[in-house]
């Protein structure tokens, strides 16, 4: 028969090992709630080249993104800003967290690429584009895309894309 000081005394040492683990933040560290991530493998197009007329639909552009984990995760809003050639934001056309929602396929085995489809450039930025005097040519976009996993962890992918006046590509 196993005496109850011994008893006592594992049950002790194994509570403070516990409390110690669960102080040290082991128990929201990723070995327990994973984290979804992904890349950003490609843009297409990277650049684009607009006619000089408002054309009756904006130029879309499809993103490829590729899960490195089979967490699921979905996206959940979109940032775009918008840059001169010289840098300076143009800050009256930005949209700031711009709800978008799809959920990433992930199925068993080795993550597979989605593409995603959006129109970048909005009518206000390509009538800015092109009334202006002066030469803002290429308009980057910078797009910032939040994601969600089903363990609740967010992150963001950021990206950048062209725009073109004809003549100056």
């Amino acid at each position: 028969m196993i005496p109850m000081g011994i008893i006592f005394k594992k049950a002790i040492i194994l509570s403070a090992i516990l409390a110690l683990f669960w102080i040290s933040g082991c128990a929201s560290s990723t070995f327990f709630i994973p984290k979804a991530d992904a890349e950003v493998v490609s843009i297409d197009p990277y650049q684009i080249v607009v006619s000089d007329a408002l054309p009756t639909t904006l130029p879309e552009v499809t993103v490829n993104i590729l899960p490195l984990n089979n967490i699921n995760f979905s996206l959940i809003s979109y940032d775009m800003r918008y840059y001169t050639r010289i840098e300076e934001e143009i800050k009256s056309l930005a949209y700031i967290n711009k709800p978008m929602t799809y959920k990433f396929p992930i199925s068993e085995g080795e993550p597979s690429e989605t593409s995603i489809s959006f129109t970048p450039f909005t009518p206000d930025l390509y009538e800015l584009f092109q009334t202006t005097q002066s030469q803002i040519s290429p308009v980057r976009a910078e797009i910032t895309m939040y994601f969600e996993d089903i363990n609740n962890h967010k992150f963001s992918k950021t990206f950048s894309l062209l725009l073109y006046k004809p003549g100056l590509y």
